[in-house]
């Protein structure tokens, strides 16, 4: 769960790359200090774990706001299916896998027939509207096709502005409760299922028809030789592997790699059944954890996480991260598999929580197609990436709230937002201080083995913090700021203490594993520039 395999081009594994990456131990700090750091950390997250599974057993019965069904036959416990997202997912995923794949099958005739990219486009355009139209109905399918073409026609008119405020509209619609409800009957969305696969999509349509805009918008302006098609922009909008799901891909990079006019499955196919196989183990993973940890329906009520006792709170906080994160690297990357045979390159999964101590890594590469929109057209745009450090501050400030909109804009998200946006000045400052003569002279005069232990000691309360911001997230504010009461707020120095020193172990880990990583990934850039000297 914590790791990806580093995988190159020949499809061959740098084992000892991994091995290292796996053993996670630093020569800094001395061996007996480190393996305290691991011990405690994993015997205090196996710890909370066993009592989170004993005490919800016992709490079952107390879970009004749950969704129990009866788990696998060898295992004699229901399972708990409380997760709206997961829900969904698995109850839909025989119909997207069978789509998609008629998807690749059509595409992959279309690159045996030798048929143009532009022709290629428009054919498969023609299946992925109607299997958009099978899933969700055609009033929805209509409502998508009238939010393109209004957007399509004003890119003629060549404002970016014009396309800002008609963009923003939709969301803003989109966060009306009139409006949803009207939207709701007009569109005959009738069951829960369906409401929640339209909103989802439609929350990344949106975003990818600012992006097809825009870039038409330049183009436009450019001196380009060759231009997209209005199936083009199409084939990127309404792609089937990638429209109910996710995540969002840039239309640049996305038509540059839909343009191939051989099938890519030759090159990659081997690389794609590793990772489908790794896909099926962790979504089996999900499935048997559902039976025997009930983080989803404890973090729905309130009077049962209030009965947890502090170590099981806290093992249901760190499962539900990683739940989280997986179920992540299920949806984008089984899209970013079809996509992969289909020539689109896909983004990376999402990275391990486990290992990334910083909520600025964490918003890097968790989902690199969010980060990367934002970055793109939002906050390069506002000077973020070449003007002073006002602007810097007020362009992230813009990224945040783009986010709590796009996400509901809700109390908890405006919560969740603020603090990592905070939290992320807090550490870019702390960041600038490291670098400054006073932090290289007090690192000089530390040395290493302490500025390691200093860096895990002062990253432990921002680490904290944004553990607690993303609470909000996921429970909403009641559940989290009752988790924060009793994390703090309302316990003894004792608790808080033995809290702060098992966190710090993980930080260590952490940087245990982040700094091996990097020196993996080194040794492997290395090596790969040593083989091409050669050849």
């Amino acid at each position: 769960m914590c790791m990806d395999l580093v995988w190159i081009k020949n499809g061959q594994f740098l084992h000892q790359v991994y091995f290292n990456i796996l053993q996670g131990m630093m020569d800094v700090l001395p061996r007996w200090e480190r393996w305290t750091y691991w011990t405690v950390t994993i015997s205090s997250i196996c710890y909370s774990l066993y009592l989170l599974h004993l005490e919800g057993k016992k709490l079952k019965s107390d879970l009004y706001y749950s969704n129990f069904q009866a788990g696998w036959s060898w295992i004699a416990s229901d399972q708990d299916l409380t997760d709206l997202e997961w829900l969904v997912w698995r109850n839909w995923l025989t119909t997207f896998l069978f789509y998609n794949g008629l998807h690749i099958v059509i595409s992959q005739l279309c690159f045996c027939l030798k048929v143009q990219p532009q022709m290629r486009a428009a054919i498969v355009v023609v299946y992925d509207l109607s299997a958009i139209a099978l899933v969700l109905g055609l009033r929805p399918l209509a409502m998508f096709l009238l939010k393109f073409f209004i957007v399509y026609l004003l890119t003629y008119t060549q404002r970016i502005s014009l396309l800002t405020i008609t963009c923003c509209t939709f969301t803003a619609l989109s966060l009306s409760r009139t409006f949803v409800y009207t939207q709701v009957e007009y569109l005959a969305l009738t069951t829960m299922d369906l409401r929640f696969l339209y909103q989802v999509s439609n929350g990344f349509f949106e975003l990818n028809l600012f992006s097809f805009a825009v870039e038409k918008v330049k183009l436009s302006t450019s001196k380009a030789t060759t231009r997209p098609t209005l199936f083009d922009y199409m084939y990127y909008v309404f792609h089937v592997g990638k429209f109910f799901d996710g995540p969002i891909y840039l239309f640049p990079q996305f038509y540059s790699d839909s343009q191939t006019s051989s099938s890519p499955i030759p090159r990659c196919w081997r690389e794609s059944l590793f990772r489908v196989a790794r896909l099926i183990f962790w979504a089996l993973f999900l499935e048997l954890q559902a039976h025997f940890l009930y983080l989803s329906a404890l973090g729905e009520n309130l009077d049962g996480v209030k009965q947890l006792s502090l170590p099981a709170l806290l093992g249901m906080c760190y499962i539900q991260g990683q739940f989280f994160m997986v179920k992540y690297v299920l949806l984008y990357g089984m899209s970013g598999e079809f996509l992969r045979l289909d020539g689109v390159s896909p983004h990376p999964w999402p990275r391990c929580i486990s290992w990334v101590y910083s909520y600025v890594d964490m918003w890097k590469h968790f989902d690199v197609g969010l980060y990367q929109f934002m970055k793109t057209y939002i906050y390069t745009p506002l000077g973020g990436s070449t003007a002073g450090p006002i602007r810097r501050v007020l362009a992230s400030g813009i990224c945040f709230f783009f986010i709590y909109a796009w996400h509901g804009a809700t109390k908890a998200l405006f919560i969740w937002c603020l603090g990592n946006y905070l939290t992320g000045l807090l550490q870019a400052a702390a960041t600038a201080l490291e670098h400054s003569h006073f932090g290289l002279r007090l690192k000089s005069y530390l040395g290493a083995r302490n500025e390691q232990r200093l860096r895990a000691f002062l990253i432990t309360p921002i680490y904290i913090t944004s553990c607690w911001h993303i609470f909000y997230f996921f429970y909403g504010d009641k559940i989290a700021w009752n988790i924060a009461e009793r994390m703090f707020f309302k316990a003894s120095w004792g608790p808080v203490c033995i809290q702060y020193f098992i966190f710090t172990s993980g930080i260590h880990c952490a940087l245990q594993l982040r700094q091996k990583f990097a020196r993996g990934c080194q040794e492997m850039k290395s090596q790969s520039s040593c083989d091409k000297k050669k050849q």
